[in-house]
């Protein structure tokens, strides 16, 4: 019989553990780990507190127009206020692109832990 485990049904220890992982994949990624943490944050600031505090593209600012990725930002703030139509419209990219991103995040966070604890047993 399969179960599903929630987060409360995990020990103390592993959830100690879990967030040792995450600090040292982190730490091991900064580039990617400052970056994304901006991103995050600048986002939430003007999803919810309509605070700008994006970095404009750098592509439309030299050369006057829009390039693929353009809008990209803006549909993930559309996105974190579940507005999926104005998502849809801003770039419709989002849709491929943030599930494959969170797949490879997910992906490369996993083979990291099992490194991880394979190295540590």
């Amino acid at each position: 019989m399969c179960s599903i485990l929630m987060w409360g049904d995990v020990k103390q220890r592993d959830k100690t553990n879990l967030l040792r992982i995450t600090v040292k994949y982190l730490l091991e990624n900064r580039i990617f780990g400052v970056v994304g943490l901006y991103f995050i944050f600048s986002i939430f600031l003007k999803s919810f507190l309509n605070l700008d505090f994006c970095i404009p593209c750098l592509w439309k600012t030299i050369f006057d127009f829009n390039c693929p990725g353009c809008g990209l930002t803006t549909a993930l703030i559309y996105l974190t206020q579940l507005n999926f139509t104005g998502a849809f419209h801003a770039n419709r990219l989002i849709f491929v692109l943030l599930p494959l991103a969170l797949y490879h995040i997910g992906a490369d966070f996993n083979k990291f832990v099992k490194e991880t604890r394979s190295v540590n047993l």
